[in-house]
């Protein structure tokens, strides 16, 4: 399970970081409550953050407060905000607003649960390690599984030789090694795990995560009388891994090119986001996923003749608990775009200034004619980004 503090660290840390560590502990935690003996739960949704429920029957605690309610056939998490009896609560969505392709219904639900989501550390930490099995390969790896939409981030620990007394082991969770030793996820063991002293414990940990790819066929926007109004195509060509290093080929394409990561990559020359344009004609290309065959071609020696990467990207930055931030593309007042074809946010260097041209990690077609803008007018594109995780019942 994803912890709330898990889902916080996001907005900050790339996923690669959060799984750094092993935590050990000898106790079992308490991870979920769900329905039982034919108990229903029943919505009065007055707005997506003031969402009365009810229990058919007793099934609520006051220390549900701030943990989380999933019901299957609602499909979004919500937030526990107050308790009322063991049959009533109020709760909220965690952003404020109903995901994109959920369509809220009231219920009854029979099979829903509450996730102690807000538990950040495990039961009882007696280890805490870093250490791989440097002989196994992808020990410490972000695999490409795009077939399912996702990328795998794999560890395989290896403590050290256990000494003193053996280890008993009931509960995992992995973090960025943070003193307080708050874990990005922990997971109850179905069975307790002995290590004997003299042995090693050896894990291998996989954490999913995974992306709905951009794939918009038409969006309509209305940039004023001077600049007008456009219908965009705005298409995910190439999606980067989550991590960034040198261990890829092509580092330009990693974090930076991953838009929807929660991590904001910043806006500095070749490193961070740049929105630009393009005046030669373009053709949509496939989306390609980090490490799929292709991704580190030139896409079709798209050529950066005209363009200009003076705009802009805005994060909105990040409110605790909500799992949401808004990123805003501005074309800036001082760009002249004139006659574009293709509107973008990459680096720097996609947009010109030498060397093989990679990609977008979003790219923007009108679906008619091209994009005009004088200088002395902006125009602004702004995506929400949403972040979520699987809680099973």
């Amino acid at each position: 399970m994803v912890t709330d503090w898990g889902m916080d660290a996001l907005a900050t840390l790339r996923q690669d970081e959060l799984v750094n560590y092993l935590h050990i502990s000898d106790t079992l935690g308490p991870s979920k409550r769900v329905l039982t003996g034919g108990i229903t739960l029943t919505l009065t949704i007055i707005d997506p953050t003031n969402i009365d429920v009810a229990a058919s029957a007793g099934f609520f605690e006051s220390g549900d407060v701030g943990n989380t309610l999933y019901i299957d056939d609602l499909g979004q998490e919500l937030k526990i905000v107050a308790f009322t009896d063991s049959q009533h609560v109020n709760c909220a969505t965690r952003p404020g607003v109903w995901l994109p392709g959920i369509t809220p219904s009231t219920g009854p639900f029979s099979s829903a649960g509450v996730h102690f989501t807000s538990v950040n550390t495990l039961a009882n930490q007696t280890q805490k390690f870093n250490t791989y099995d440097t002989t196994s390969s992808n020990y410490k790896a972000e695999l490409n599984d795009s077939s399912n939409s996702r990328f795998i981030h794999q560890r395989i620990f290896l403590s050290p030789a256990v000494s003193g007394s053996a280890w008993t082991v009931k509960q995992l969770g992995w973090s960025n090694g943070n003193g307080s030793n708050n874990v990005f996820g922990w997971v109850n063991l179905p069975v307790t795990d002995t290590v004997p002293v003299g042995k090693k414990y050896r894990v291998t940990l996989q954490v999913y995560s995974a992306y709905t790819p951009l794939d918009i066929e038409s969006h309509s926007v209305d940039w004023g009388e001077t600049i007008g109004s456009y219908d965009l195509r705005i298409k995910q060509e190439r999606l980067g891994y989550d991590s960034k290093g040198t261990e890829f080929l092509d580092s330009q394409m990693q974090t930076v090119n991953n838009f929807l990561q929660p991590l904001f990559p910043g806006t500095a020359f070749n490193t961070g986001f740049r929105v630009g344009f393009l005046t030669t004609a373009q053709t949509e290309q496939p989306l390609l996923w980090a490490g799929d065959a292709g991704f580190t071609i030139n896409i079709h020696n798209r050529s950066s003749a005209g363009a200009n990467a003076a705009g802009t990207v805005e994060d909105s930055g990040y409110t605790s608990g909500t799992h949401t931030k808004t990123r805003t593309l501005t074309w800036a007042d001082t760009m002249a775009i004139s006659a574009a074809t293709m509107l973008g946010l990459g680096t720097q260097s996609s947009f010109g200034g030498g060397g093989a041209f990679y990609g977008y990690a979003l790219s923007i077609f009108p679906l008619s004619g091209t994009i005009t803008k004088p200088a002395g007018w902006s125009a602004s594109l702004a995506f929400p980004i949403y972040w979520t995780r699987t809680l099973i019942n």
